[in-house]
């Protein structure tokens, strides 16, 4: 549930590697079209998109110590971390409404099915591209071991995420024609990129032992549990309607760098995945999660 949209600098590069359309320039309209700020609109966010947009709300004494930390430490600590800032610390903004993720399927689809010219398909997976020509005409399916095609009128937009999406296109016969044709994949358009160049970050936690009790692990009081249970239940307000993670940043991993490559991320609390994570010192109040990650370089 953060929200973060990324530097100018790297959306540039994108349309500077080709990627006609999609400078910073270009692209913020649409962010501010999509969200409603409770900042309000100004330069760099909008007040009456489908989106909720927020600041993290989390009251808890390890996140302000957090961001005093970097402060002292020489970063800047400022109040809008999607306000195109090369380097600094702050609250994240979430996509949170009414204690709910603020999602697209929330956002856009729910709304949507109200209309009469949209259809929901679940249970239904897109087998490939029908390509006729040059052209995208329709999209054959699998649902309930039955194929079928769904045949276009005007366009047909694959948004698959970046696994599924350069999938699909193979499937479709774009991509590599040296790799399609081992699967015997008929090629319609010989694209080397489509499947190619995908990266994903690095990431690494560093864990803090606390002195004082400043972390989440107050809820875990079986009286706060059930009083942060009951105002949510009734207001769908307090630390269950909040992201778990209020504070964090961008760094530089080098000081020549243009713009941070690093985001580091402050979670109240261990998470543990099958017992990783667990303090052995039972008598030490549970210590907070320093995650960092490298961020994604952009990839024509």
């Amino acid at each position: 549930m953060l929200y973060l949209r990324g530097h100018s600098l790297e959306y540039d590069q994108w349309a500077q590697l080709g990627c006609h359309g999609w400078s910073f320039d270009q692209v913020l309209p649409y962010f501010k079209k999509a969200e409603t700020n409770t900042r309000g609109a100004n330069e760099w966010h909008g007040d009456s998109g489908p989106i909720t947009v927020k600041p993290s709300r989390v009251d808890l004494p390890i996140c302000e110590a957090f961001l005093a930390a970097a402060g002292e430490a020489g970063f800047s600590v400022v109040d809008d971390l999607n306000a195109d800032i090369a380097e600094g610390f702050g609250r994240f903004d979430t996509n949170i409404a009414n204690g709910r993720r603020a999602s697209t399927a929330v956002a856009y689809v729910q709304p949507a099915r109200r209309r009469g010219n949209l259809e929901l398909l679940s249970e239904a997976i897109a087998a490939r591209i029908v390509i006729e020509g040059s052209r995208a005409r329709g999209v054959e399916i699998v649902k309930d071991g039955v194929r079928e095609t769904i045949w276009a009128e005007r366009e047909i937009i694959l948004w698959g995420g970046t696994v599924n999406s350069p999938q699909l296109l193979m499937l479709s016969g774009i991509g590599p024609a040296d790799h399609l044709s081992r699967f015997e994949i008929p090629v319609v358009v010989n694209a080397p990129e489509v499947g190619r160049n995908l990266q994903n970050h690095p990431s690494y936690a560093l864990r803090f032992a606390c002195s004082q009790p400043v972390t989440a692990y107050k809820y875990m009081n079986p009286r706060a549990a059930l009083g942060i249970g009951l105002r949510y239940a009734l207001s769908r307000g307090g630390s269950l309607g909040e992201s778990y993670v209020a504070t964090g940043g961008y760094m530089r991993s080098d000081a020549a760098l243009a713009v941070s490559d690093t985001i580091v991320v402050m979670a109240p609390a261990l998470i543990t995945r099958g017992g990783v994570g667990c303090s052995a010192h039972r008598s030490v109040p549970r210590a907070p999660w320093l995650h960092s990650y490298g961020r994604l370089r952009p990839s024509p």
